[in-house]
């Protein structure tokens, strides 16, 4: 079931920047990881992954890329928008979060990390829609006929926007 309202369209009427964005993914992730501290969720991913050392590299890819993290950021919360039950509690978020300062990439890229660990974990393992920023800063919802395995496109964002290994 789709939400009643795209999730783009909700940003842009909020005209919701980086920051709030970013905040808003950490917050969310947080709060549905039982209210542990990033470091502490940072800790179960490398305890839950098959390979450590992938985790740290895509952290790091994460910490040093702002177009990376912000779509990345933007996955996570789209894929949690497409829960109808989710809307109004990333509404309430988002602009709890639009007055959030300088970003701590750190902990946006433990967020980002550990949301997509949740979605695997619950089994949402294909998305019908994402959500990213244009180069001329406008938000945009593509909906795609068949879905897509969200493993595979944060792999290819990864691709896309992460740091050469």
């Amino acid at each position: 079931m789709n939400s009643p309202q795209p999730f783009a369209d909700y940003l842009n009427a909020q005209d919701i920047g980086f920051e709030s964005i970013a905040q808003a993914c950490i917050d969310y992730v947080m709060a549905n990881a039982g209210d542990l501290a990033p470091e502490e969720t940072y800790v179960e991913l490398i305890h839950n992954a098959k390979d450590a050392g992938a985790v740290d590299q895509m952290l790091y890819q994460l910490e040093g890329d702002r177009q990376y993290a912000e779509h990345s950021a933007l996955l996570v919360l789209s894929a949690a928008w497409n829960d109808p039950a989710e809307v109004e509690t990333i509404k309430r978020i988002i602009l709890k979060g639009s007055a959030a300062g300088d970003t701590n990439f750190h902990n946006l890229g433990i967020a980002v990390l550990y949301g997509m660990y949740l979605l695997a974990r619950s089994g949402v393992s294909s998305l019908r829609e994402v959500t990213y920023r244009q180069p001329d800063g406008r938000i945009v919802t593509v909906t795609m006929d068949t879905p897509i395995s969200s493993a595979m496109l944060f792999e290819a964002m990864r691709d896309q926007y992460g740091m050469p290994q």
